[in-house]
């Protein structure tokens, strides 16, 4: 099985345009996105997703991304909650420079957007909008808006489309990743998405 074959990735392929709009209308026009990862990851060695994973990991950040598949003007991301890891992080208001759009495969957490007074470099936050996103949901989010996640349930997954960087300001990596602590975590997310198949 090609990950190319994905329905979503062709959808994708063919796609002029990547507002957080469009992505988030191709990402749920997508069926049963778990189904498919689960056979996709058990004919998959993970060791092929460090690498590129690596890039966009920030250290004491939560959740685990591991990157599924980068093309020039988009990327999937399959984000994985570990609670206790989450609960040791810095999960401060961000934004992620790029539009993108996210839809909850399994779990819960609640969503914090936010109102910026000040601009993208130099914010003025005030909460704006607060929601409890559950499996099936879904939120879009162009590439200045800041926003945070809180309380994940364990094992939460969520599935993300990026669309291309529209800030170059930020330049991320976290080289003390080893590959055995990401196989561990790639480990705990096989085996969640395995368990929801089986429900």
């Amino acid at each position: 099985m090609k990950f190319e074959d994905w329905p979503l990735i062709r959808k994708l392929n063919t796609s002029t345009d990547f507002s957080a709009a469009t992505l988030y209308n191709i990402l749920f026009d997508v069926e049963d996105p778990i189904l498919w990862l689960h056979n996709y990851f058990n004919e998959s060695n993970p060791t092929e997703f460090y690498h590129a994973s690596l890039a966009y990991r920030v250290a004491s950040v939560q959740p685990t991304n591991f990157v599924l598949y980068t093309a020039r003007r988009f990327e999937i991301i399959l984000n994985h909650f570990t609670r206790t890891l989450y609960d040791l992080s810095d999960n401060a208001p961000h934004f992620h420079h790029c539009n993108f759009a996210t839809r909850l495969l399994t779990g819960r957490y609640i969503h914090v957007l936010y109102k910026n007074s000040g601009s993208v470099q130099t914010p003025d936050l005030a909460v704006d909008r607060v929601a409890i996103v559950s499996a099936g949901d879904g939120y879009l989010i162009d590439w200045n808006t800041y926003h945070t996640i809180l309380e994940p349930l364990d094992g939460t997954l969520s599935l993300l489309i990026r669309g291309p960087k529209q800030d170059e300001s930020l330049n991320i990596s976290d080289e003390g990743y080893s590959v055995e602590a990401f196989l561990a975590e790639f480990e705990k997310m096989r085996l969640n998405i395995a368990e929801t198949i089986e429900i």
